[in-house]
């Protein structure tokens, strides 16, 4: 090591010039407050001169590095190839430029930049080197950063599914991974670095959404970019992309360059597409289902309900979706018949409102029960907004989102023909067992005893007159259920005048010991229709009985051909057949078409209650109409209308 005298004495001869600064004193500050190292060395390559800077940048003093070689300062490995390369010798031009780690106190090493040349005499001796040593540490250690990230992100798009693009807006050029490329069926030099490559591929109904989204991202009106499009394979087929990325700035908010990732989710868009297509079938379902559905959360809400339901309850759907199952429970309840009540206990553990228990506790007994037909199945009759039986089925689920299922099913008609069938067959039986009991009975006396001649002619005569309406019964039921059953398949449609018909009918019923006759009004001419002649006479001849037996007091009857337009432009012709009878009230109206009713309770008017039953069901198959106009106590007039055969018109549109 040298002393400061010495090192004065040094740095006055190293320093060619220097002696010649009008202001010494003034360069030396200038030199010692440089932010770079700055250094001499002689011949030999010690360090003869150092500045402030080097304590501030190594944390050795300036003493601890005069008189040793700038290469013992230097981090191996460079140690050795730098002492050969920083030597002056006559041979190299000895200019130095170049970038080296130095040691420091701290023992970390730093960068330093080398700018250096040598010291020569007037004779071109070299006398040492003179130069700088800037830090550079920070700069060398972001490009490593730098390096170290470009290569994780290399590393990353090589691993990664997903297709990397990076956008230079300032001069207009995108990195396309090759990932990025193969997607689309391209090898890594078939595509360009041009916006176009990705532009002109975008499927033209989603390129104006995609550059929307790109300039709102670019724009800052959104954090960041992201779009799904279709972009065009090299096969000419079409792949769902989802494209996402981040936009750069510099400190002024400018846009650098956008970076982002696409991946191909066109099996996930398929999927989604098959999901979306079930859910709207099933929605479909759901909407025109003939059956109230209504579905509970595993949380005990009512998440959704149909259409179905609803016109069956009256309920609004707002005040449903959302209210809990306990809540729903009693809701229903209220609008249900006491007599035969909503009763959820039944149905696989709800909760029992209390009404029910209450039902229950009180011993109500409705006439007509509906019975549970299974643990998860039960029956109910709505007050509100009509009278109607439904039937509740329960299914529960092991879905995420739904925990049970409940179909609601009208079932008031199916209720109604059984309690129908029911009727008929018990009153069927009493209608056959009457006059079976008489015939039986006569007959027994006949047997069993002698009578003379007139009284034995009076018990024939009754055995006679209720084996004949015994006949008559069987034969009625006979005809309506062959007509039931072949629904007209029998019939013999003919293009026919109804006047003839209608005659015929006038001409076969004979009343006995009934010497009205019947008012009748027929013009000659009418259209023609489309009917088969014998079951209209036996339609009339029913309708024209009854306004004799239901008229036991006499009065005129009436029979008129009619014709009308309708509204929507067709032509009927009827037949009305009025009497003055005993009329009938609107519920006995109701009952006109069920079987073995009649509006004579007494016993006295004698028939079967088929013959309008009868009517019906002809009339149907003939798609003909009965208009009822009755009051009770003055007559009934019934009406028969039948749809007029148009020239050219097809027979199928009747049949």
């Amino acid at each position: 090591m040298t002393s400061n005298k010495q090192r004065t004495e040094v740095n006055q001869t190293a320093l060619p010039g220097l002696a010649l600064q009008q202001n010494p004193d003034l360069f030396r500050s200038l030199v010692e407050s440089a932010a770079e190292i700055i250094f001499c060395t002689d011949a030999e390559g010690r360090m003869t001169f150092l500045n402030q800077a080097w304590t501030r940048i190594t944390g050795f003093t300036i003493e601890e590095g005069l008189g040793n070689p700038l290469s013992d300062w230097v981090v191996d490995p460079d140690s050795k190839a730098f002492s050969k390369r920083f030597k002056p010798t006559a041979k190299n031009d000895a200019n130095w430029r170049l970038d080296i780690q130095v040691r420091t106190k701290a023992a970390t090493p730093r960068w330093l930049a080398l700018n250096a040349r040598a010291l020569r005499n007037a004779e071109g001796e070299i006398q040492g080197i003179a130069g700088t040593l800037l830090d550079i540490h920070d700069r060398v250690q972001m490009e490593q950063d730098l390096k170290q990230s470009e290569q994780r992100h290399a590393m990353v798009a090589c691993a990664s599914n997903d297709g990397i693009w990076d956008w230079d807006l300032l001069n207009d050029k995108i990195y396309l991974s090759p990932r990025w490329k193969s997607m689309l069926g391209y090898a890594d030099d078939e595509l360009d670095g041009s916006f176009a490559a990705w532009h002109d591929r975008v499927h033209p109904d989603d390129i104006k959404q995609a550059m929307n989204d790109v300039m709102a991202c670019l724009e800052g009106r959104t954090e960041h970019y992201e779009n799904v499009h279709r972009l065009r394979h090299k096969n000419g087929s079409w792949r769902w992309i989802l494209d996402r990325g981040v936009v750069f700035r510099d400190e002024t908010g400018k846009a650098l360059r956008m970076t982002g990732a696409h991946a191909d989710v066109t099996l996930l868009k398929s999927i989604e597409e098959t999901l979306l297509q079930r859910e709207r079938e099933l929605e479909a379902i759901f909407s025109i289902s003939p059956d109230g559905i209504v579905t509970v959360t595993h949380d005990g809400l009512i998440s959704s309900v149909n259409p179905a339901f609803l016109l069956m309850s009256g309920l609004n759907k707002e005040a449903i979706v959302g209210m809990p199952e306990s809540q729903f429970n009693q809701l229903v309840l209220s609008i249900s018949d006491p007599q035969f009540p909503y009763q959820p206990d039944l149905l696989g553990g709800d909760e029992q409102p209390q009404a029910v228990l209450q039902l229950v506790n009180t011993g109500s007994k409705p006439h007509h029960p509906l019975r549970r037909r299974s643990d998860n199945q039960s029956s109910f009759r709505l007050r509100k907004p009509r009278l109607r039986v439904l039937k509740r089925t329960v299914r529960r689920l092991s879905d995420q989102a739904i925990a049970k299922v409940m179909y609601f099913r009208d079932v008031s008609i199916e209720t109604e023909v059984d309690r129908m069938k029911s009727e008929f067959l018990s009153t069927a039986a009493h209608e056959l067992r009457t006059p079976m009991a008489s015939v039986y009975g006569f007959s027994q006396l006949l047997l069993s005893r002698e009578f003379d001649a007139d009284t034995t002619k009076d018990i024939l005569k009754t055995i006679h007159q209720q084996t004949e309406s015994l006949v008559s019964m069987l034969n009625e039921l006979l005809d309506l259920a062959r007509i039931e059953a072949r629904a007209g398949k029998d019939f013999q449609f003919t293009v026919q005048p109804l006047q003839p018909v209608v005659r015929r009918a006038l001409a076969e019923l004979l009343v006995p010991g009934d010497d009205r006759n019947v008012k009748v009004e027929i013009p000659d001419v009418l259209t023609p229709v489309y009917i088969d002649a014998e079951k209209i006479k036996q339609v009339v001849t029913n309708v024209l009985s009854n306004a004799y037996k239901y008229s036991p007091g006499g009065g005129e009857i009436q029979l008129r051909m009619l014709a009308r337009i309708r509204d929507d432009g067709s032509r009927e012709i009827g037949v009305s057949i009025q009497d003055h009878g005993i009329g009938m009230t609107p519920d006995q109206q109701f009952h006109l078409y069920e079987r073995f009713w009649r509006a004579d309770t007494s016993g006295k008017i004698q028939g079967t209650g088929l013959g309008m039953s009868i009517v019906r069901e002809i009339m149907d198959i003939h798609q003909g109409e009965i208009e009822v106009q009755s009051t009770y106590g003055l007559g009934t007039t019934i009406i028969l209308w039948f749809k007029e055969m148009q020239s050219g018109e097809s027979h199928a549109n009747h049949s």
